[in-house]
């Protein structure tokens, strides 16, 4: 017996599934029984998509070899979404010529449109897509044509009859947690019909504190879809050192994110002496020894350019764009005694990395690194408190908290370093996320690693069982390749229930 469906849908371009998920969301929202149809030329997207959408119907092929008469089960869509290829339409590609053949897959788009009659199209794409316009014999874009073909295409939409509107938004304002900017490009079939966006629902911090009524949420932070229970490797003694210019983001987040605790300084080791900036005198100098040494928190040979797109961020904002490569790092510093209580520690054991390292035993390494904390400065018991727990009373007197923190490192862009409270950044469809950690068991030490595939599914907004085929490169360029899936059911919502 035949299930009967309320909706009859189609996801173009459906790679792994996101703007399905999202639209799968939708319905449910609505209590509706969709039937979907699902193109994609690539076996281990369809594959994907099979395994998390059963219920679908797949086709496994070019757009241009599917006959949508055919396909159908209805001559009305209620929704169509699309996602056409968009690597030929990025500034990414720098100055590698482009094919107009990738570029032209949006017009495939049209056939559907023409052969059914389609209620409301969803079309997502990157930004650039707007700027689409003939190449010339060098195979880059005519700067006098910019947009032009972009243009013919809405007004073709508009010739079949649809009001059309677009707009560039960013998934992390719909609670994603990812700050990923794309073009959407939204139709109705009748040329009055109105069109109909949802409501931005979170917001960056500089947002929120400019509108001060605003009812908005705070942009949802990295750090939540973050495994912090995977280990990770020290940047120290590795087979293959790490590429200069990837240390030269670790060092661009540590100089933004620790300030003072990033930069070099005196340790005396005579007395009880502290530790003492460079900007001042250097003490007595005595003659029975060497007691000045000279700590660098980080000693490295940096390369690779500094310039604009690789600035640090803020652990505290979204991740930037989540591409196909996995471009991202973590870092966290400080210092804990794991051995015994020395005599100028707090009972906590707890040290801050502007103070010189505790006594070093020789019976085994005695400092290990630990996960984020506040630590209370002004009191000596008990002065650790856990990030999952209410601050304590604040005072009027000083700042007396402090933040131990990591940060992430992304691998396009110019020194891309974010912070894990905001979200990840634009997911592409290569591997570059890495997550850089303080290490266990080093008297001061800094681990790093790769975010994997599952905490880049996470920011792109799929469920935890989620499951993608192919190996982990093939499952990285899904997720980059997606479409996020908040942002996918709140479009999906509004274009269905308008």
């Amino acid at each position: 017996m035949n299930q009967k469906h309320d909706l009859y849908l189609c996801d173009l371009f459906a790679g792994g599934g996101g703007f399905s998920t999202g639209i799968a969301r939708a319905c449910k929202k609505l209590n509706k029984t969709p039937d979907l149809i699902a193109v994609n030329h690539w076996d281990k997207a369809v594959e994907t998509h099979k395994a998390n959408h059963p219920w679908a119907r797949h086709y496994c092929t070019g757009l241009d070899a599917v006959v949508p008469t055919a396909v159908s089960k209805s001559p009305r869509l209620q929704l169509l979404s699309a996602s056409p290829e968009c690597t030929h339409h990025a500034n990414a590609r720098g100055s590698k010529p482009m094919s107009d053949q990738s570029r032209s897959s949006a017009w495939l788009i049209l056939k559907w449109l023409q052969e059914l009659y389609v209620e409301s199209v969803l079309i997502e794409n990157i930004e650039e897509f707007e700027d689409w316009g003939p190449l010339g014999a060098n195979g880059r874009p005519l700067k006098s044509m910019k947009g032009q073909l972009f243009t013919q295409f809405v007004s073709s939409l508009k010739a079949l009859g649809y009001n059309v509107e677009w707009k560039v938004k960013n998934s992390a304002n719909y609670g994603a947690y990812t700050a990923r900017e794309r073009l959407f490009i939204m139709a109705r079939r009748g040329a009055n019909k109105r069109i109909v966006w949802p409501d931005e629902t979170h917001a960056n911090d500089a947002d929120l504190q400019i509108d001060m009524f605003a009812q908005k949420a705070k942009w949802k932070a990295a750090r939540e879809v973050i495994d912090w229970s995977r280990p990770s490797q020290s940047i120290f003694g590795r087979k293959k050192p790490l590429a200069p210019k990837t240390i030269e983001r670790i060092m661009a987040g540590a100089r933004k994110f620790w300030g003072k605790h990033a930069e070099p300084f005196l340790v005396v080791m005579r007395n009880h002496m502290n530790a003492q900036s460079l900007n001042d005198p250097i003490p007595s100098l005595a003659a029975n020894g060497l007691h000045m040494g000279l700590c660098e928190p980080f000693i490295v040979t940096a390369g690779g350019a500094t310039g604009q797109g690789r600035q640090p961020r803020d652990l505290n904002e979204p991740f930037p764009t989540v591409l196909t490569h996995d471009r991202h790092a973590l870092v966290q510093p400080f210092l804990m005694t794991v051995n015994h209580v020395d005599k100028y520690a707090s009972p906590s054991r707890s040290h801050d990395i502007d103070a010189p390292l505790p006594t070093v035993t020789a019976e085994r390494r005695g400092l290990g690194i630990v996960e984020p904390f506040f630590f209370n400065m002004q009191r000596a018991k008990d002065p650790i408190l856990s990030v999952d727990r209410p601050m304590p009373t604040i005072t009027a007197t000083s700042s007396d908290y402090g933040l131990c923190e990591p940060f992430l490192i992304s691998y396009y862009g110019t020194h891309n370093v974010s912070s894990v409270d905001q979200p990840v950044p634009t997911c592409t469809s290569k591997s570059r996320f890495g997550l850089v950690e303080v290490g266990k068991g080093m008297y001061l030490d800094i681990h790093f690693r790769m975010l994997h595939w599952s905490e880049l599914a996470a920011a792109m907004g799929f469920p935890p069982d989620y499951h993608f085929a192919g190996s982990g490169a093939d499952k990285v360029k899904q997720i980059g390749n997606a479409v996020e899936c908040t942002t996918a059911e709140k479009l999906a919502l509004a274009a269905l229930a308008a």
